[in-house]
């Protein structure tokens, strides 16, 4: 595959460059613990982005996350770096939560996570389009 220099890369973070999704590893255990905070969470105005914020905020996981990663993208994007004009990693984790655990890694030239707006699906694409990206090559495991 040819790359232009004008092309960004950008990588997803649960179930990509990491291999699980920490919102549901916590999602799950609070469904077991607090069933009634789900139901609540979700009958209100932008509820699942709201439990994600309380959810994963503060949230450390209490395991080595680097068992975690998965080394082949991160060794891929690596490589790969310098045929992009930017790589960006864009997620529909909060945005403080990835921030804490990517920014370290210094893999990225930007890191953003879900703010005001769920950034997932279309609300991640328009994302993109709203950075002025118009040409990108996407990591994920989405379409």
């Amino acid at each position: 595959m040819i790359y232009h220099p004008k092309m960004y890369l950008i990588c997803d973070f649960d179930g990509t460059l990491v291999k699980n999704d920490f919102f549901e590893e916590r999602f799950f255990k609070l469904l077991l613990e607090k069933p009634w905070l789900i139901i609540w969470y979700g009958f209100q105005r932008n509820g699942w982005l709201r439990l994600k914020h309380r959810l994963l905020d503060d949230y450390v996981p209490q395991y080595d996350s680097k068992l975690i990663w998965n080394h082949k993208i991160i060794d891929w994007i690596k490589e790969n770096h310098k045929n992009y004009q930017a790589t960006l990693l864009i997620s529909a984790s909060p945005d403080s939560f990835v921030k804490r655990i990517v920014e370290p890694m210094d893999i990225f030239d930007s890191v953003h996570g879900s703010l005001t707006i769920n950034l997932k699906g279309v609300e991640k694409l328009r994302f993109i389009q709203k950075l002025g990206i118009k040409q990108f090559v996407y990591i994920g495991d989405s379409s």
